[in-house]
């Protein structure tokens, strides 16, 4: 099929109700002028928001229909199962953004997978647990069935343990006990899971909670749907099988589940399964017969009594594990650190099964939860007494707290305080650079305030307009300047002729084809104009406000979504350039800031360091206030921009380019010291 013109394009936008009117109308008059071809009008609606690539595609396909799915606007496409594939999609009345699993075509024609599909809607439907992935709507579409999940950003454990190796003892025990919570709430509902594993435990994008995925394979109670399972068929995954599973996956019960549970906390522990290696047979026969290797020989920070734990749940014998989910969940508990990334909200205490309630109610809680209910009171008294004495702008930092300061040209800054951390990134993390390691503690000794935003043109514009450049003789005594401003207005104006030009852009993007001596002029002419200390960020002072207390490869947690960050999305083929990258930067602070108040610290511009770059500094034995090598003619800048991939705007990653370099996607954000105030 040809690809559409301008204005079947068109038609299919206002067909299909994509844009508001507003928007529409844009996109017939200015829009369709200055863009005459589709894929180029097409491109310009992505970049501003207006489509995502997977409606461009389809668009631009002729496949227009197919982005509408009943009451539903599909917006991507996330994946596929075996019964179905899953996109990401807004409800067009409640504008409520879901995980929409809909029907492979080619299985309709086989009445058995259609009852196992509209079965996995009506188990899960029956499920209402913080950490169990919710059903909110069911129905079909012609002969196709569908049903919307509530839609999480996160990463599953699999991709996270992968990425980061293995877990921290205390972060493991969290999202084994929160999905014990949630196994607890489907056991109640007679449900088995049949297919826990690392991949089908999701972690939300903060690190906070874990939510259950598909429950397709999940066995109902009562022998309903018991035409469904062939006795003696096996359904689940050979690294996380129980013994009876393997023999007979129609006849488990909760403790099958109990025991994947367990070979995902050794997952998570060690960074593999119980049995890594031989085929999915000889692991399951591994299963039956053998014991995988002792935890504490791989972690030898677990503790003992962690490692019975663990043996119990991974027990041969059913009868010997723990036989209810809830189990778990309190054996896990003393265990469970309380961390700043952990919501409290997902501490949820299972309720008793309706008909066959637990009977412990009258018995004194444990000495760890009157421990913890205790030091809850007074954090509580404590925090009241904070929240009567701070102000708001105390965002997630340690130590003294200050409000924002906003200079003489409306920048406004964020207190930084004093602190340490762990700078670099693990070899595990995905897109790590070998100059990122190894990771080594560094103390930033000093506080600081930090530019909230990236410098924006019009700041920067103030600059160019008000500075004066001195001649040689005023200059003897203060270091000559080794280029004119005003030259320097023009080579941008000149030499910048692209999408997001330095000068021709809109007033509130971020400056951008700027060298680092241009960046360090403006620093200079802020610090005469205001008496005060303005500079470039060291390389440990950048990495230290960008994660803002995380060890994530983002503030953001584990994954960099695109509604919280300015870059590149994948491109499926180069001749698809133009339509899968978002071509500009977007005005400073449009997404939302870190805990310590500072926007932009993933992508849109990559920004200058005070740094010169070394591939080995890491090495280096200085870990306090550390200011880098010499002059080696490559200078760091950090933090991605709107044209790079996104592990370019990890909080550890590092670029080198020599300090002359102007680039489009290539700014600074500004340090003031915190000296006078």
């Amino acid at each position: 099929m040809s690809q559409p013109g301008v204005t079947e394009l068109l038609d299919s936008l206002y067909d299909l109700e994509l844009l508001p009117a507003k928007q529409l109308e844009e996109a017939v008059g200015p829009l369709r002028q200055q863009f005459p071809q589709a894929r180029d009008l097409a491109a310009e609606c992505v970049r501003r928001g207006w489509l995502t690539d997977f409606q461009a595609e389809r668009l631009l396909a002729g496949q227009g229909s197919s982005i509408a799915f009943g009451p539903y606007l599909l917006l991507q496409r996330l994946g596929q199962g075996g019964m179905g594939e899953v996109f990401k999609a807004r409800h067009r009345l409640l504008n409520r953004t879901v995980a929409l699993k809909v029907t492979r075509k080619e299985l309709l024609t086989d009445p058995t997978n259609e009852r196992r599909f509209v079965r996995e809607i009506q188990a899960t439907a029956r499920l209402a647990h913080p950490n169990i992935v919710a059903v909110l709507d069911a129905s079909r579409v012609g002969e196709t069935h569908f049903f919307a999940m509530e839609y999480i950003e996160g990463a599953d454990l699999a991709r996270v343990v992968k990425q980061q190796g293995p877990l921290p003892v205390a972060r493991a025990c969290e999202y084994i006990r929160q999905s014990a919570d949630g196994l607890q709430h489907a056991f109640e509902n007679n449900l088995v899971h049949r297919d826990i594993k690392p991949s089908n435990l999701l972690v939300t994008a903060e690190g906070s909670q874990v939510k259950i995925l598909d429950m397709g394979v999940a066995r109902v109670g009562d022998n309903e749907g018991s035409d469904l399972t062939a006795t003696g068929s096996v359904v689940g995954t050979p690294d996380y099988l129980a013994p009876e599973q393997a023999t007979n996956s129609r006849a488990v019960d909760i403790r099958a589940d109990i025991y994947s549970l367990g070979c995902t906390f050794y997952h998570l522990l060690t960074g593999h399964p119980p049995f890594p290696d031989g085929s999915g047979l000889e692991k399951a026969i591994k299963h039956l017969h053998e014991v995988p290797q002792p935890i504490r020989k791989e972690r030898p920070d677990v503790p003992p009594e962690l490692a019975l734990v663990l043996d119990k749940m991974m027990a041969k014998k059913p009868n010997d594990r723990y036989q209810q989910p809830v189990e778990v969940s309190r054996a896990l508990q003393p265990f469970v650190q309380a961390a700043p990334t952990l919501s409290q909200a997902t501490r949820v205490v299972p309720s008793a099964p309706k008909q066959a309630p637990v009977e412990e109610p009258k018995t004194r809680a444990p000495w760890y939860r009157r421990r913890n209910f205790v030091a809850a009171v007074a954090l509580l008294l404590v925090a009241g007494v904070g929240f009567a004495c701070w102000k708001p702008w105390g965002r997630g930092g340690s130590g003294d707290r200050r409000p924002p300061y906003i200079n003489t040209i409306d920048m406004e800054f964020v207190w930084i305080p004093a602190g340490h951390f762990s700078m670099g990134s693990p070899s595990e993390e995905y897109g790590r650079g070998d100059d990122e390691g190894p990771v080594h503690d560094v103390t930033v000794s000093r506080p600081f305030y930090l530019a909230a935003k990236e410098t924006t043109v019009r700041q920067f514009r103030i600059f160019v307009d008000q500075f004066r450049y001195k001649t040689d003789a005023e200059e003897t005594n203060e270091g000559a300047l080794e280029w004119d401003p005003y030259k320097l207005a023009w080579q941008l104006k000149r030499e910048c002729n692209f999408r997001t030009p330095g000068f021709g852009q809109d007033l509130d993007d971020p400056v951008v084809c700027v060298s680092r001596k241009d960046a360090e002029a403006f620093c200079y002419w802020l610090s005469k104009k205001e008496n005060r200390t303005y500079r470039l960020p060291t390389e440990a002072e950048w990495e230290y406000a960008c994660r803002a207390g995380t060890s994530t490869a983002y503030a953001t947690g584990v994954v960099l979504n695109p509604d919280q960050a300015r870059y590149a999305l994948p491109l499926a083929s180069q001749t698809d350039r133009d339509t899968r990258r978002r071509l500009a930067s977007q005005n400073v602070g449009s997404f939302a800031p870190n805990d310590w108040g500072l926007h932009d610290m993933h992508g849109n511009v990559w920004e200058w360091c005070a740094d010169y770059y070394s591939p080995t500094a890491y090495r280096d034995e200085v870990t306090r206030d550390p200011i880098g090598p010499k002059d080696t003619g490559k200078c760091v800048v950090r933090g991605g921009s709107w044209q790079s991939g996104v592990s370019d705007c990890r909080s550890a990653a590092r670029l080198a380019l020599p300090p002359l370099t102007r680039r489009n996607d290539l700014g600074f954000r500004v340090l003031l010291e915190a000296g006078v105030r």
